[in-house]
């Protein structure tokens, strides 16, 4: 034990000696110095570190407040959307986002359960206040071409798309035009298409649609189906209403 202590005595004795030549040397004691230097180095780093987490955790909060605001925003926009064409056409709509911002500006495609298959599409631009879409175009399509009637070929059908462009992004063909149209030469022929409309719209059986299934006469086009849900006695009388409209014009 006695060894131990005379060994760490001259340890000690010997730092001290060389000590005492470095600061003789060179004036100051070096290793004392850099043993400043290096802790003043680490306090900074340490402190750097804690002001960069700080800043980190502060952009985190700022990103999550964020992520929840446009959230919140998006899920206002989307049952805005969802609730509207609902009160319109009666029905459920699922909505797929397709293209969009965090204010409901963008492209949108809706499902509905009864017709799966079916893709609506539509455009929101809440700027200028513009919500396009092509629920009845669609859903007319869907059921002309599947309708089975010998007086399907009396129709004369006009289909086309329209382009859409929000931002940098354009849907090309994206909204659908779709109307059907049966000429006619008098008032008879009239009473005729009327009742093939009706036989169409009671296999297509959404009376609250309104299909842009026209009756041409004198290059005027009658549409006797313009009210949501009328009955069938209805859609007869609003027909000859609009044809002695254009018969009236024819006189005067």
């Amino acid at each position: 034990m006695a060894e131990n202590n005379d060994d760490w005595k001259e340890i000690d004795t010997f730092a001290q000696k060389e000590k005492a030549d470095m600061i003789e040397k060179y004036g100051l004691d070096l290793y004392e110095k850099f043993q400043k230097k290096t802790s003043k180095e680490s306090f900074k780093k340490r402190k750097n570190i804690k002001k960069i987490a700080i800043m980190i955790n502060i952009v985190l909060i700022i990103v999550l407040v964020f992520i929840c605001w446009a959230n919140s925003i998006q899920l206002k926009y989307k049952l805005a959307r969802i609730n509207n064409l609902k009160s319109v056409y009666l029905m459920d709509f699922e909505e797929k986002i397709v293209n969009s911002d965090i204010t409901g500006n963008g492209f949108f495609i809706y499902k509905i359960e009864e017709i799966p298959e079916l893709e609506i599409h539509a455009i929101s631009k809440k700027g200028d206040d513009t919500f396009v879409e092509d629920v009845e175009a669609r859903i007319y399509k869907y059921f002309f071409e599947r309708w089975n009637n010998p007086n399907k070929s009396k129709f004369n059908v006009e289909e086309s798309y329209e382009d859409y462009t929000h931002g940098l992004h354009t849907q090309i063909d994206w909204i659908l035009k779709f109307k059907t149209y049966i000429e006619v030469n008098n008032y008879e022929e009239m009473i005729e298409a009327t009742e093939t409309i009706i036989d169409f719209l009671d296999y297509m059986s959404y009376p609250q649609i309104i299909v842009e299934s026209y009756i041409k006469y004198n290059n005027q086009l009658i549409l006797p189906h313009n009210v949501s849900i009328q009955n069938d006695d209805e859609i007869r009388e609003s027909a000859k209403v609009q044809f002695w409209s254009i018969e009236r014009g024819k006189r005067e």
